[in-house]
């Protein structure tokens, strides 16, 4: 069978800059050809507190549609994926938010470091999810309860004389709600860590 997604969309943005303080508004509003259109604002803030430590947050809407050769986690063989019924299953739709703080020092001989602290959650509602039935084809359907994603990430980097030190460090917990025990998500790990000199 056919498939085919089209979808357009308008953008705005609008910046205020004030004395120690950046709010950035955005409204995105997109038109699909099979799920309607979607309202998407957001809003951000920094904050700079003096000349070493800021904090932003922010939090905007989202949404994807119903894409039956989106990647999985598994990789369902091609003829076994079934038509999505565009007449019950709905577009997903998220919210998320973040908070981060800043820290960043220059020295007199040049060194430097930078510390980023973020914190984020992510709502997912009507996710849609693959499904075998007894023949082993896959259906994809809108769970009743969402995906949350949460957790926080720091980030130092650090220069002394010619060297470059990046350090990463990354916690999250994602989970299915709509799924009985064990919610977590396969392949999604709760730790994870980079460096780089």
């Amino acid at each position: 069978p056919k498939f085919e997604n089209n979808s357009f969309g308008l953008f705005i943005q609008n910046t205020l800059k004030f004395n120690k303080a950046t709010i950035e508004t955005g409204i995105r509003n997109d038109f699909t050809n099979h799920y309607g259109s979607f309202f998407l604002p957001s809003i951000a803030m920094i904050y700079h507190f003096d000349e070493h430590w800021a904090a932003r947050g922010g939090v905007g809407l989202g949404y994807k549609v119903p894409n039956a050769l989106a990647p999985q986690m598994i990789d369902y063989p091609l003829e076994r994926l079934m038509p999505i019924n565009m007449q019950t299953t709905k577009a997903e739709k998220s919210v998320g938010y973040n908070l981060e703080f800043n820290y960043k020092k220059k020295f007199e001989n040049g060194n430097s470091i930078f510390i980023n602290q973020a914190f984020f959650l992510t709502d997912i509602n009507h996710p849609v999810i693959a499904t075998l039935d007894a023949n082993q084809n896959v259906y994809f359907a809108n769970q009743d309860k969402p995906v949350v994603s949460k957790g926080f990430d720091t980030y130092i980097k650090g220069k002394v004389d010619d060297w470059e030190l990046y350090l990463g460090y990354t916690f999250t917990i994602a989970k299915y709600k709509f799924q009985n025990g064990n919610q977590f998500i396969p392949l999604t790990p709760k730790n994870r860590a980079a460096m780089t000199v």
